[in-house]
């Protein structure tokens, strides 16, 4: 949601990236033209590695521990 904006404008788009490279530039790109500003994922393993990598610079990231993560505003459980 950006300044401004009431609940009722908000949209929901949900798609699906793979996971090399390309798959996450192309999840970047997305995300920065729908000017997302804060990215948040859980930590388990090391898969959140290379996704941190490719957003890095472009939003504002938060690694959260699986268990925390359903207190955030916004998340939705898989």
């Amino acid at each position: 949601m950006t300044p401004g904006e009431s609940r009722e404008s908000v949209r929901k788009e949900i798609r699906r990236f793979g996971t090399t490279t390309g798959a996450l530039l192309e999840l970047r790109d997305w995300l920065t033209a729908a000017r997302c500003e804060h990215v948040a994922m859980e930590s388990t393993g090391p898969y959140w590695k290379p996704l941190w990598n490719a957003l890095e610079g472009h939003v504002g990231l938060m690694l959260i521990n699986p268990a925390h993560m359903k207190a955030y505003r916004g998340a939705r459980p898989m």
